[in-house]
């Protein structure tokens, strides 16, 4: 059945319409949509495909009717994870998954998953699942108890990891509280699944983050001298979260300083040595010691470490001042005998800014010298000559 135009270019301006017939009486509503720039003149055509029966058509009426089509793309609905983390999806309706699994509002993807949904009505509210908190454990605890709930009664309770290592025991999966053991160091993620006696089901997700004492396992840590520098080197594994590294040195093993920073790499997954150089030794015995810092502020603190530096004193520094409002660094210092003193200046990295050689009188010296353009920030100064090397930490002033 369909309306072509009846003169012109007999344009046929509806879509076909098919249908079966049976032998008895029957009634049959098609609904016309004009599809062409005009409608008159049209007629309607009727096509029969039969046997040796006799049709008879009787009753044909045309009025206007207000309709809603039905578009498959409203009640289809398809859903991907791109990413490496579990994703939650908010729906507009109330959905059915190819498993039968009916989901009320919301879905939560494992990573790199997807899903085919079928609408199949609006959202309950009132039914919610909720699968507690976030949870972090430090090493060697490795055991956490999970505790979900709904917001309404509950016919079934399921657990599942969706993201994280592959070692872990779940102890109950099938209960609304259950243990977790057997954990490995780094983040799980695992999702409550509860579903009621009408079929309706509702998700949430908890993260279990497992980490050391820090995030970070310090392996070994050493110090050794180096002609006019002692290079410290330190190796770790396990770190997720860090932050940085920050080389203290102390010459009585009571009063430390900071001399330096590192920020730290995250190969959670491998070891990884760093390397600092420590180019302004205190005169004797140098200790050293790493505080260990994490992105939340925790710091812990590595064993003491020593190392030598033996040198005969030949000047006593009392004054040494950098500003940066006027490019200027001054030294008081009193030198023991007429002799040649070099000044080097490095910022935080170790990176040197400024190196210049000084003829020292014997007695009191009094120096100012003009140095690069600097910012206002921590510097090191180094003044050696001979044998005797003096290293100091300066704030720049204005």
């Amino acid at each position: 059945t369909y309306l072509q135009q009846w003169n012109g270019s007999y344009a046929i301006i509806t879509s076909l319409q098919s249908g079966t017939m049976g032998t008895g009486v029957e009634q049959h509503e098609i609904i016309f949509s004009g599809e062409h720039s005009t409608q008159t003149n049209a007629a309607l055509f009727i096509q029969f495909s039969q046997n040796a029966s006799t049709v008879y058509i009787d009753d044909v009426e045309f009025f206007e009717a207000t309709v809603t089509p039905n578009k498959v793309d409203d009640y289809l609905r398809f859903e991907y994870n791109p990413t490496n983390s579990p994703k939650v999806i908010t729906l507009d309706a109330k959905y059915i998954g190819v498993d039968s699994t009916v989901y009320n509002g919301n879905i939560t993807l494992p990573p790199y998953s997807s899903a085919i949904l079928l609408k199949s009505g609006l959202v309950t509210s009132t039914f919610n699942a909720d699968a507690g908190t976030d949870i972090s454990l430090i090493m060697p605890t490795n055991t956490a108890i999970l505790k979900g709930t709904a917001t309404a009664p509950v016919t079934n309770y399921q657990w599942t990891k969706i993201a994280g290592p592959a070692q872990y025991t779940i102890a109950n999966p099938n209960n609304p509280s259950t243990a977790i053991s057997n954990l490995a160091m780094g983040k799980y993620t695992f999702q409550l699944k509860v579903i009621n006696s009408a079929g309706d089901s509702a998700m949430d997700v908890i993260n279990i983050v497992v980490l050391g004492v820090l995030p970070v396992t310090l392996i070994d840590f050493t110090a050794k001298p180096d002609i006019d520098k002692i290079t410290l080197q330190w190796k770790v594994a396990s770190e997720i979260n860090f932050s940085h590294y920050v080389i203290e040195r102390s010459g009585n093993n009571q009063i430390f300083e900071n001399i330096g920073q590192v920020n730290a790499n995250n190969l959670f997954t491998v070891q990884d040595n760093y390397v600092f150089d420590d180019n302004f030794p205190l005169q004797g015995i140098n200790y050293y010691r790493l505080a260990m810092i994490d992105k939340d502020g925790t710091t812990k603190y590595s064993k003491v470490i020593s190392v030598a530096e033996n040198n005969v004193s030949s000047f006593k520094l009392s004054k040494l001042s950098l500003s940066s409002k006027n490019n200027s660094l001054k030294i008081a210092i009193n030198s023991n005998y007429q002799q040649i003193m070099q000044i080097v200046l490095v910022d935080v990295s170790g990176r040197i800014l400024y190196k210049n050689p000084i003829q020292l009188q014997k007695g009191f010296n009094n120096i100012d010298k003009k140095i690069p353009a600097l910012n206002t920030g921590v510097y090191y100064a180094k003044l050696f000559a001979g044998d005797q090397i003096i290293s100091k930490a300066l704030l720049s002033e204005h």
